[in-house]
C-alpha cells in the first residue's frame, strides 16, 4: 500500500511539474491509478484467502500430529501390557507344569 502511495505522491508531483497537461492525459492517468489499485485489492484478497487456506492446513496437521503421537503413546503402552500378559501366562505354565 505504501508504495502504492508513493506511486500516487510521484504521479501527483510529475503532473504539477508539467503545466501544459491535457484532460484526456489526466483522465487516463486516473483510469490507469484506479485499476492498478483495483488490481492491488484483488490480489491482497487472494492473499488474505491463501493465508486463511494455509493456517487451515497447518491446524490440521498440528491435529493430525497430536492424533499420530497420541497414538504412538498407546501402541506402546498396550506392547507393554501384552509382554507383561506373555510373561503371566509363561509363570502360570510353568506353576501347573510343576504340578
Amino acid at each position: 500500500m505504501l508504495v502504492l502511495q508513493a506511486q500516487i505522491s510521484k504521479d501527483q508531483q510529475h503532473l504539477e511539474s508539467e503545466a501544459g497537461i491535457s484532460d484526456e492525459e489526466l483522465e487516463s492517468l486516473k483510469a490507469a491509478l484506479s485499476q492498478k489499485v483495483t488490481e492491488y485489492k484483488l490480489l491482497l484478497n487472494d492473499k488474505s484467502a491463501l493465508f486463511e487456506e494455509m493456517y487451515s492446513n497447518a491446524l490440521m496437521m498440528i491435529n493430525r500430529n497430536k492424533q499420530i503421537v497420541s497414538n504412538q503413546e498407546e501402541v506402546v503402552t498396550l506392547k507393554h501390557e501384552i509382554d507383561i500378559n506373555i510373561l503371566e501366562i509363561e509363570q502360570k505354565t510353568a506353576i501347573i507344569a510343576e504340578l
